[in-house]
């Protein structure tokens, strides 16, 4: 009797593991158990920034992709905060001071990345190129995509750190976002979307450089 009993409540135990389990392809007990153990799975860092030197986040968007170059504060400024957060860094150089160097008429194309961040008292600098930034590919649907290159050059020290290993170009990196539940549909929510996206550029290049907990999704890059 007592074994009788066992079994029916061991069932509807296991019963109830499999109902709430239905997102998975069958009844697996030991993939939920599995996650619980070893937790959410992580992506690794790409690279590791030497956590005591002066980094500056500088973007480059020589080719005119963002809509408003403020943005290019917003991403850098993001990624420096993130950093800082993580304790992935612990000083960071203000935004500001690479974009006042590259702003001369016409300087910026004659100036290099380790020029830039030397000029602007960084010891190692952090290129972000943007290759493409857009919230909507075909004028009607929202669907953020962005695509940058990174690079890491030692300001200081012409043979230092270089990420990735010359003559890489830099790590492509795409980036996109969850649209919003609506498109928007005056020119301040269009800049709301577009502030919020480059935002998320910025967490994105972030990202490379120290272990997250894995998304899914369409924002998980």
């Amino acid at each position: 009797m007592r074994t009788t009993t066992w079994r029916r409540t061991t069932i509807a135990a296991l019963g109830g593991l499999c109902v709430i389990g239905t997102v998975l392809p069958a009844c697996n007990i030991l993939g939920p158990a599995y996650i619980i153990a070893k937790g959410e799975p992580k992506t690794p860092a790409m690279h590791t920034l030497e956590r005591e030197r002066m980094t500056l986040f500088f973007v480059d968007d020589r080719g005119s992709h963002l809509p408003r170059q403020t943005l290019r504060r917003t991403i850098a400024q993001t990624a420096g905060d993130v950093l800082l957060e993580k304790r992935a860094l612990t000083q960071v150089r203000d935004p500001g001071a690479g974009l006042a160097v590259a702003s001369g008429e016409n300087r910026a194309e004659l100036l290099d990345a380790a020029t830039i961040g030397s000029n602007a008292q960084a010891e190692v600098i952090v290129l972000i190129s943007v290759k493409r930034f857009q919230l909507t590919s075909d004028r009607q649907s929202i669907e953020p995509y962005a695509k940058v290159l990174v690079r890491v050059v030692d300001c200081v020290n012409p043979d230092g750190v270089r990420w990735p290993a010359a003559p890489s170009a830099g790590y492509e990196l795409e980036v996109r976002m969850t649209p919003p539940a609506t498109n928007p549909v005056s020119m301040s929510e269009v800049a709301r979307l577009e502030e919020d996206f480059a935002k998320r550029v910025g967490l994105s290049v972030a990202r490379l450089f120290f272990e997250y907990e894995t998304e899914r999704g369409i924002g998980a890059k």
